[in-house]
């Protein structure tokens, strides 16, 4: 089998690339760190005395198990982390700080609830190792003697000796945020398109100037789009190109990103995301001005390569709640969305990387068994934004979703006048929020990486290359816009191509009514007849919907859906 990577996404959006890691050994690793942590604290093995006293606890023996194993993700140099802890005299110097961090829970930062589900890497403290830690602060912080170090089955110190990326790609310029904009958003092309495919073993975001930057994703955007990404970048002055909802040109997914809290990534060892001929590269960026002056940002992005095909390829989708709708002052508002398996394939899940802004207090990600009871993937009680990551799921514990089965996402959030962000030193009032891409707005959000086995890319089609006929004809019926889009993206595939960009883009102004069309679709998407389905089930829906996106479409506030698929709305 194969196992995963960790490294923070969202996005991204989550928005950041789950991908996989060397072998485990969980147990035998637990074991270790255990022992380590309890030296200093139990009596001497069988071959000591009744008189021999405990050993010490010194930094070699026990501490610095401690702080390769749970801390150094972040505490490297040039880590998230302010500050380094990978040698005695950094941790030394730290020491009475970080007892009163792990005394009162906010270190080793770890969202997840170990009750949920359990994930690689988890930064939770073994049973013994804060007491360990406490003791060796007690005792005066020794080093103790190098011969006594026994390095941890999993060292997160060696997590990001990744050796020289393949390519370390950046924009044409630097590109200096529009001020005009609180929260600009920006689509950078990154290099040419791929001479052959390619796949991604892994890749790191390197945010410049991370005081205005609120996230980066990461698209690859399919060769027979990468043409109007040119175009794009030709016709908006400065490098880039102003985008919303993605990357603003046709069928786009997000492989890497960043958002607050990323963690190093790891090199997978047999799964890879692939990059076909041809296709290209554009960095969203996501900057945010309400508190800091613009100026020349120049975020990079290191990538990990390889020509040969893997065992496993790995496919980040998102899973969103685009009908949010949070009541004024609501201290506890919780929505809920499903989303059905309307595929002939089992989803693997391979990543979960739950994202919320600045109001979200809980998100937890159920899968909902035939028998009434639930599996738990993912549940973050306590949510943090400054701590978002993936969360990879060992090779034995991947969940499985089944074709007809549902994975049902939750989100609470506090809207009470006293959970409002401060800007400039003043705690804003309490308003109505809902589904949108700025700051303060909020998502309801899963990026979920599945995985399948390899196999060869089928040859390329131009699914909208029929679409345009019909949907002329159809819009001379007078039929509602997304209606049309439907019936004539059912036998192309096109709808898919199109309806995420309506959607995306109009997420802020009707996102009820395209949450309910896309509840309906997914129902559909069961059903032996699936199109007599949505005619007949999901007609009002869509008709909310198109009352709602007609005039927003009309005076062109949504910009690219059409466009970016090659056809005319």
């Amino acid at each position: 089998m194969y196992t995963l990577i960790s490294r923070s996404v969202g996005v991204q959006i989550g928005l950041g690339l789950a991908t996989l890691a060397a072998d485990r050994m969980m147990h035998a690793h637990k074991k270790t760190t255990v022992l380590l942590s309890l030296l200093g604290l139990l009596a001497a093995c069988s071959d000591s005395g009744p008189g021999d006293a405990p050993p010490a606890v010194t930094y070699q023996n026990s501490v610095r198990a401690i702080m390769e194993t749970r801390c150094l993700a972040c505490h490297l140099p040039g880590g998230v982390a302010p500050f380094a802890l990978d040698d005695y005299d950094k941790v030394k110097a730290f020491a009475p700080a970080a007892l009163a961090a792990m005394q009162s829970g906010r270190m080793p930062p770890w969202g997840p609830d170990p009750d949920c589900h359990r994930y690689e890497d988890e930064r939770l403290l073994a049973p013994g190792e804060l007491e360990a830690f406490q003791a060796w602060v007690a005792a005066g912080t020794p080093e103790g003697e190098l011969a006594d170090y026994t390095p941890p089955a999993q060292s997160q110190a060696q997590v990001v000796d990744l050796g020289a990326p393949t390519l370390q790609l950046e924009p044409s310029a630097a590109y200096v945020p529009d001020p005009s904009r609180p929260d600009d958003y920006r689509c950078l092309p990154l290099g040419p398109a791929f001479e052959q495919e390619m796949y991604l073993r892994t890749a790191h975001v390197l945010p410049d100037k991370k005081k205005l930057v609120h996230h980066v994703i990461v698209y690859l955007v399919a060769p027979q789009f990468a043409g109007l990404v040119e175009s794009l970048d030709a016709e908006d002055s400065g490098p880039g190109y102003t985008c919303f909802g993605g990357a603003g040109a046709g069928q786009a997914t997000p492989i890497a990103g960043w958002t607050p809290g990323d963690a190093p990534p790891r090199v997978p060892s047999n799964a890879s995301i692939r990059i076909p001929k041809g296709a290209r590269l554009v960095m969203q960026m996501h900057y945010n001005l309400l508190s800091s002056e613009p100026e020349p940002d120049n975020t990079q992005v290191q990538l990990w390569l390889q020509s040969t095909p893997p065992e496993f390829l790995l496919m980040p989708r998102f899973f969103p709640h685009l009908g949010l709708d949070i009541d004024v002052a609501d201290p506890a508002s919780k929505h809920t969305r499903r989303f059905i398996n309307t595929s002939d394939r089992p989803w693997t899940i391979a990543a979960t990387s739950p994202h919320m802004h600045l109001l979200g207090t809980r998100l937890r990600t159920v899968r909902e068994n035939a028998d009434g009871s639930e599996t738990c993937l993912v549940d973050v009680p306590r949510w943090d934004f400054s701590w978002q990551q993936t969360y990879v799921l060992p090779p034995d514990q991947q969940m499985v979703v089944m074709p007809g089965q549902a994975l049902r996402l939750e989100c609470t959030y506090d809207n009470s006048e006293a959970n409002q962000p401060v800007i400039n030193g003043e705690r804003q009032p309490a308003r109505r929020v809902t589904w949108g891409e700025g700051t303060l707005d909020e998502m309801c959000l899963n990026s979920i990486v599945l995985v399948e086995p390899y196999a060869p890319l089928p040859e390329a089609q131009d699914v909208c290359s029929d679409f345009q006929p019909c949907y002329d004809q159809c819009m001379a019926g007078n039929t509602p816009r997304t209606g049309c889009i439907l019936s004539c993206g059912g036998n192309t595939g096109c709808a898919g191509c199109v309806l995420p960009g309506l959607f995306g883009e109009l997420a802020e102004e009707c996102g009820v009514q395209a949450n309910e069309v896309l509840t309906c679709l997914e129902s559909c998407g069961l059903e032996a007849d699936s199109t007599t389905c949505v005619s007949q089930r999901c007609g009002s829906s869509i008709v909310a919907f198109d009352i709602c996106a007609n005039p927003h479409v009309e005076a062109g506030d949504v910009t690219r859906p059409g466009q970016a698929c090659g056809v005319d709305l």
